[in-house]
């Protein structure tokens, strides 16, 4: 169970809160005003605070702003003897966990204080996995910093050895004959140098890569006649290749070259330098397993902030994880990239997450919402862009979640953003959305059926939807057998 703050200043409501909630289970405190609050709060920090707006002195907004600021994860239910929409959307905008009018029944305060500790349980929960992702991210810091130091040092190395020829250094003529060929050849290759200068320079190389080196040697020399060749004659060419000799050994090299010119710039044959780059492949290969773990880590952190949103909101729970699968579906059907697709399926994945700010009574009330729990539902978008805003994704997923009520028409919610302003990833998010949604059961009606979703957004395409998407997404579930 939880330890509980209850701050009131009718020393009856809190030996009446205090019972109803030791009842439940509980372990609770009680405390007349702010000052007393935050000591027993810094004494020992509660995981649910439940106060009173009105106090003596400072005001229960003030506490929870305190609170929200020196303890983020503890969760305050606010109770007041005058109830207002001013009140109410000061509340949420400080992240109140929920609003309660007086008088409280005691099974309304047992129920919120409930959830509020499974809240703040998930909460805690998710801190210590980011903790342990924080750590895991400086592990991987240091492993990429000391395979950049190690490549650094591996570069210069072999420029000391350049410097005292143990790169393949090789110069041939128009008619690709060796005129000059450094004795680390013999090192890197095993030949002997009469052997060497009696070949091909090409068969070191594997039959794909020779046929690539002759060809780069014939456009080379085509573009010596060209206005392009003569400004810039001094031109370099850069490629990797793979060294293959006779016993089948693979070395993977890099080939730098140019033309010898001269002293009326006329190419008389080409020069360059072969070295072994075995190294550096290899730290390039741990490199890249190093960014495919943090990949791995910030997906695990974002499903962590899904389930945050589906423990908050049973009714709707698995919504954004359906929705993240139609998102790419529909991203997949458009032919975005691997890398595309892989942003819009995690901005899916958190769009709802500002629910958490949310009131659960308005969440999983049965009816339909009045015009002031609109508001406060209307609310999430921006509040999953305030939660999400800071965190550098690679991806403009705090965008997406904050547009993805946003319509192409301008009829949507926060902002009235329309058309080409709204990003690609909000337009994919608000067709997925409103399709599960209506496919889905929901506390205020039963499921509609996804012929019915398809119904809307083929009446809304042009207007409230982006026509591309709306067909993509139509075509993904009734030509690529898309099924939630």
């Amino acid at each position: 169970m939880a330890r509980v703050l209850v701050v009131d200043d009718e020393l009856s409501l809190r030996f009446t809160l205090q019972a109803f909630l030791k009842d439940a289970g509980h372990e609770v405190e009680t405390a007349a005003d702010v000052l007393q609050a935050r000591l027993s709060c810094e004494v020992r920090t509660p995981d649910v605070v439940v106060s009173d707006v009105v106090l003596p002195g400072e005001s229960g907004m003030e506490l929870l702003k305190t609170i929200r600021e020196a303890w983020p994860r503890v969760q305050v239910v606010v109770i007041t003897g005058e109830p207002s929409l001013e009140t109410a959307v000061e509340a949420v905008r400080w992240g109140a966990f929920d609003y309660l009018p007086k008088p409280v029944r005691k099974e309304a305060i047992i129920s919120v204080v409930a959830r509020a500790a499974r809240m703040k349980a998930v909460l805690d929960d998710n801190a210590r996995l980011e903790a342990e992702n924080q750590k895991h991210r400086i592990n991987l810091e240091r492993l990429v910093e000391e395979r950049t130091r190690q490549l650094s040092h591996s570069e210069s190395r072999y420029r000391l050895l350049a410097e005292n020829v143990a790169d393949v250094i090789w110069a041939l003529d128009m008619d690709l004959k060796y005129v000059y060929l450094s004795p680390s050849a013999v090192g890197l290759w095993g030949a002997s140098m009469e052997r060497f200068l009696s070949m091909d320079p090409l068969v070191p190389y594997a039959p794909e890569d020779a046929a690539r080196l002759m060809a780069i040697f014939q456009e080379e020399v085509a573009l010596e006649a060209t206005p392009e060749g003569k400004a810039n004659p001094q031109r370099v060419r850069t490629l990797e290749v793979d060294s293959q000799w006779e016993d089948g050994t693979v070395i993977p090299v890099e080939l730098r070259m140019r033309f010898m010119r001269d002293s009326d710039g006329t190419a008389i044959g080409v020069v360059g330098v072969t070295r072994d780059i075995t190294d550096r492949r290899a730290v390039e290969v741990r490199l890249r397993e190093s960014l495919a773990k943090l990949r791995v880590v910030l997906r695990t952190t974002i499903e962590a902030m899904a389930t945050t949103v589906e423990k908050r909101d049973p009714y709707t729970a698995g919504h954004q994880r359906r929705v993240s699968q139609l998102a790419r579906a529909i991203a997949a059907r458009m032919g975005l990239s691997e890398d595309d697709m892989d942003g819009i399926r995690l901005a899916a994945l958190v769009h709802d997450v500002g629910k958490i700010s949310v009131p659960s009574e308005i969440l999983v009330k049965p009816g339909r919402l009045n015009p002031t729990e609109m508001l406060i539902m209307r609310m999430h978008s921006e509040a999953g862009y305030e939660i999400l805003k800071d965190i550098e994704f690679p991806w403009p997923v705090a965008d997406a979640v904050y547009q993805h009520h946003e319509r192409w028409d301008g009829t949507g919610y926060p902002r009235g953003i329309q058309g080409e302003d709204l990003i690609l990833g909000a337009r994919i998010l608000g067709v997925a959305d409103v399709v599960e949604a209506m496919a889905s059961h929901r506390p205020y009606r039963p499921a509609l059926g996804i012929d019915a979703s398809i119904a809307e957004i083929r009446e809304g395409r042009g207007t409230r939807y982006n026509p591309d998407v709306v067909d993509a997404c139509i075509l993904a579930i009734t030509e690529d057998g898309f099924q939630f």
